[in-house]
């Protein structure tokens, strides 16, 4: 019988490259690993573990503590450190201090100030050696901003939710720093922030298995928290190995029964919105079900409507459930074949239920500009998945609605979250964008894709102009669906 890693003299921290990349359990035996030589695998060696991460112990998962700069000793001395209550620790502990000389990097650097503009960016911006602590505080500040349309920061879903958590729930710290990291990566162009995020998603998936077999409460909501973060950074790596399988284990976890609170809500809600975003470009069926959408959907009410429990869906419910209907009715279509009359004749009442919609309230005028290109995009969407402007009964204005989408996007402040929130509607009209008169447009296309993709670093901006460059380039008739299996990771949620 072999002995525990903690006992056995000469081991490492971490499991070795070949166990890590294949997920097996690996005996860390140095110098090279015993269940490698016992599958007659030849042992790849061991990565760097992970600096300033204590290994055991009371601080096991955390980064060693680091003196703070100068200006923040002098502030918190001012304000009587030796002091403070404990209602303003815990405060601090769940709403980080922004980093200092922080901004955002929302355009290109400029080519004609490349000192200035590199010095703020190696001021701003974690370093690959740097802990984890760094990349929460970066992903709170920054990557969390991206889908979060409110007015109020402090509210956000993941400072409210997700940040209190990762100070106690090992996956969802690690999960946090992996996205960040995966963040940079991509707005940077960054191997070493890439290999990094992928060590650290590892990780979260190694002690997300550990916390499942301590025997964890269905009603968890760090282990469900841990989930959705990974599937979140598996969508914005491009990837998307891991993706729907993360979507279905989320979902078990929230039809457990528990107490619904806001916070549970919110990642149903989110996990909902994923599940179906992903859908509508790919060939997959959603996980939820109609029974599960209605209860998601009927979670918030209002005097008008129902609501979002957060301020993080540009869609508006009504319209939402359009794009799911529009889906569920396509998707149940036999494959070769024409569409049955009765088809046509669903499809061409959901096109008309979807023009006479209107808000039930007001909205601001960022909001405005969004929900009007949502209801140009899903107009778009139905009338391409069914071939509508085909049909001789029915006169579908696809210019107008594809200028609708496009001036609505254009109108909109970029790069910030409400022009990310425009991405699904934008690509809808995209795919209309196939003659040669519509060169410009295909340009300005790509490079607002390209622009959003530097700002937040979600690489599903780059795949949808890389998505859409293959559809234009083929030649042939591509909707939403088909053509989001030419890469077969396309996500725009």
């Amino acid at each position: 019988m072999l002995l525990t890693a903690t006992k056995r003299p000469n081991v490492y921290p971490t499991a070795c490259r070949n166990c890590r990349r294949r997920g097996r359990k690996c005996d860390k035996t140095l110098p090279a690993c015993q269940s490698c030589k016992d599958r007659s695998v030849v042992c790849e060696g061991y990565v760097t573990r992970w600096a300033g991460v204590a290994a055991r112990g009371r601080l096991q998962g955390k980064t060693i503590p680091v003196l703070p700069d100068k200006d923040t000793i002098d502030k918190r001395s001012v304000e009587g450190s030796p002091s403070r209550s404990v209602a303003s620790t815990a405060l601090a502990r769940r709403l980080p201090e922004a980093p200092l000389n922080r901004r955002r990097q929302s355009q290109d650097v400029s080519e004609s100030q490349p000192d200035s503009a590199t010095l703020v960016v190696k001021r701003s911006i974690p370093e690959p050696e740097d802990g984890v602590d760094s990349f929460i505080d970066y992903y709170a500040y920054d990557v969390s901003t991206i889908s979060y349309l409110g007015s109020s920061p402090e509210k956000s879903p993941y400072l409210l939710y997700v940040h209190p958590l990762t100070d106690r729930v090992l996956p969802l710290r690690y999960a946090v720093a992996a996205s960040a990291a995966c963040h940079l990566a991509s707005r940077f162009q960054n191997d070493a922030l890439k290999a990094k995020s992928l060590e650290w998603q590892l990780k979260a998936m190694e002690l997300l298995r550990q916390r499942l077999r301590s025997g964890a409460s269905p009603a968890d909501l760090g282990t469900l928290m841990s989930i959705l973060i990974l599937a979140q950074t598996d969508m914005c790596t491009g990837d998307c190995d891991e993706f729907d399988a993360h979507i279905p284990a989320a979902k078990a976890f929230v039809d457990e029964p528990g107490p619904t609170l806001p916070d549970r809500s919110y990642c149903e809600q989110r996990l909902a919105w994923l599940d179906i975003m992903r859908s509508t470009t790919s060939d997959r069926f959603l996980t939820f079900t109609s029974p599960d959408l209605k209860k998601v959907f009927s979670r918030y009410q209002s005097a008008q409507a129902r609501e979002w429990g957060n301020e993080a869906f540009a869609c508006p419910i009504e319209l939402l459930e359009y794009i799911v209907d529009i889906t569920v009715l396509y998707k149940i279509q036999p494959r070769g074949r024409l569409f049955s009359p009765e088809s046509l004749e669903k499809a061409t009442l959901l096109l008309r239920g979807t023009a006479s919609w209107t808000p039930r309230c007001e909205y601001s005028e960022q909001m405005s500009h969004v929900v009007s290109a949502w209801h140009a995009g899903i107009q778009l969407y139905v009338v391409r998945l069914f071939r509508l402007h085909q049909q001789g009964d029915a006169a579908v204005d696809t210019s107008g609605l594809v200028e609708q989408a496009l001036g609505q996007a254009r109108a909109l402040q970029r790069p910030d979250a409400w022009s990310h929130a425009a991405l699904w509607p934008l690509f809808q009209a995209g795919l209309w964008l196939e003659g040669p008169e519509d060169s410009k447009a295909r340009q300005w296309m790509v490079q607002f894709l390209q622009t959003l993709l530097r700002a937040s670093g979600c690489r599903q901006f780059q795949i949808a102009a890389t998505t859409l460059e293959m559809a234009w380039g083929s030649g042939e008739y591509h909707d939403s669906i088909t053509a989001g299996t030419l890469t077969g990771s396309l996500i725009l949620g």
